[in-house]
């Protein structure tokens, strides 16, 4: 299958027969190696499906309604992206190292694309569609 791309869009590359911007199909590789944690939360989401507002409204429940707490750090630091992996930035994965439990997690990747450890820990999943 021929990707049909112009010069305004992100490279593309197909997983598992999933169209996935470069930089994300990339991360896949490391990601295998993430380790879930027992009180870990999934944030799945489609792309503009209400992703930010959902973390914020999450992690605002997290923190007990705590303004100041909130406002800590910028939304994708307090919530990374699990396949983020833009050049130059700290990739999704090294971000959740520094992460304290529980740990907010988002992805916009399918059920198949994601690490095997969040499956077999049981992460619970929040699910917008």
């Amino acid at each position: 299958m021929e990707l049909i791309q112009d010069a305004s869009r992100l490279p593309l590359e197909y997983v598992k027969g999933v169209p996935l911007i470069k930089c994300f199909a990339e991360a896949l590789g490391p990601l295998q190696s993430f380790q879930a944690q027992l009180d870990d939360l999934l944030i799945s989401t489609y792309p503009k499906s209400g992703t930010t507002w959902v973390s914020q409204i999450l992690d605002m429940i997290y923190q007990g309604g705590d303004l100041e707490k909130c406002n800590r750090a910028p939304i994708y630091i307090r919530v990374p992206f699990l396949e983020a992996n833009d050049p130059g930035d700290p990739s999704g994965m090294e971000m959740l190292k520094d992460t304290p439990a529980p740990r907010l997690i988002k992805s916009h990747l399918p059920l198949a694309l994601l690490p095997q450890t969040l499956l077999d820990q049981k992460v619970k999943v929040f699910y917008v569609a």
